[in-house]
């Protein structure tokens, strides 16, 4: 135990999930935080949406470039590496507003605490996944995910399990009825208590050296191909056949794509494992893109075969049609992202939408 000058506090969940709502929340309530602990309390929203935004904008990107969306994540962990490095006379408390659906995501602030003594928390907001669907429609078109996207997200998260990795055991779930309380008691609990450098976990040992034999910088392309073949497997069974092969030879190039980074970012890179997390990710912002074009064209189809067929009712049979292969295609790539992942636990409240702090 002891006193630290700073905690992380990692917010994990979909995409309009709540999570920047509920930073602003705890911004604004800082006071509480600073009460508890009896010393000053500084408390700074950091959002990747926004800083996403901004490298976009300076490279003038119109879509998704997974490159850039390294480049985003990799500024901010060097803004906050350079800012721990000087040290704050305050306790500083970080909020990392990401999705931080990948354990390797999070992996790497613990890392990044245990170096500088910092604390680490995870706060987890689970919220149904049409719900967060319908929100991310309503946003203003820039600012959209995308339907197939925060699917394919729901499918692969993984919710920390604080039993088998101990350096997430700081971490709360803000589910339905929730008591403020909680919140507060766990931000306290992670500023008492930093990340030792010494500390020894033994299940994370024991998980990484499990990794090392099957997940080597030789071996990390297999296994993101592999991973990335039953994601397309899954993808293409369900869709439509008049679909399947338009798609399938851009769907097979995005892989391609993928491979052929991986062999050249695992040559310099320290946790290989991040590094095929966030490769399959960016595939799967890339599939979510092909996807929304194909579904973009079948309702012009479809509107052309209703407008040919009167009021009859063709067309919105067709968009009924339409709806019905992207849910089959929703639940075929959830069973092919369950097979590589460790989602359990909260994975079955992921369906609840917090009730509290006014999402």
């Amino acid at each position: 135990m002891g006193t630290v000058r700073g905690v992380l506090v990692l917010l994990c969940g979909l995409p309009a999930a709540g999570k920047s709502s509920l930073a602003a929340w705890v911004v604004a309530h800082a006071r509480e935080l600073a009460r508890r602990l009896r010393r000053g309390v500084t408390v700074r929203h950091v959002s990747f949406d926004a800083v996403m935004a901004a490298v976009e904008a300076e490279a003038g990107a119109a879509e998704f470039d997974p490159a850039l969306w390294h480049e985003a994540r990799e500024r901010v962990r060097r803004a906050r590496t350079a800012r721990w490095g000087r040290g704050a006379p305050r306790l500083e408390v970080v909020l990392l507003d990401d999705n931080m659906h990948y354990r390797s995501m999070r992996r790497a602030y613990y890392q990044l605490a245990r170096r500088a003594a910092l604390g680490l928390c995870t706060v987890c907001v689970p919220v149904d996944v049409e719900l967060a669907v319908a929100r991310d429609a309503a946003r203003p078109a820039a600012a959209r995910v995308g339907g197939a996207t925060i699917r394919m997200m729901a499918a692969a998260l993984e919710w920390p399990r604080p039993e088998v990795h101990s350096w997430e055991r700081h971490a709360v779930t803000l589910a339905d009825g929730w008591d403020a309380s909680l919140l507060w008691d766990t931000l306290a609990a992670a500023a008492s208590a930093p990340i030792s450098s010494a500390e020894v976990d033994a299940a994370a040992r024991a998980a990484a050296a499990a990794a090392s034999a099957t997940q080597t910088a030789e071996s990390a392309p297999h296994q993101l191909d592999l991973r990335l073949r039953r994601l397309l497997a899954a993808c293409l069974a369900a869709l439509p056949p008049r679909r399947r092969a338009a798609l399938a030879a851009a769907l097979g190039e995005a892989r391609r794509e993928a491979i052929g980074a991986c062999r050249v970012a695992v040559a310099a890179a320290a946790d290989v494992a991040a590094v095929v997390d966030e490769l399959e990710h960016s595939f799967q912002r890339s599939v979510a893109l092909l996807i929304a074009k194909a579904g973009e064209t079948e309702e012009e189809e479809a509107g052309a075969r209703g407008g040919e067929e009167g009021s009859a009712g063709g067309g919105g049979e067709a968009r009924g049609e339409r709806c019905a292969w992207q849910y089959t295609l929703w639940c075929s790539v959830r069973s092919a992202c369950g097979e590589a992942s460790d989602s359990e636990g909260l994975c079955a409240e992921s369906t609840r939408a917090p009730a509290a702090v006014h999402l």
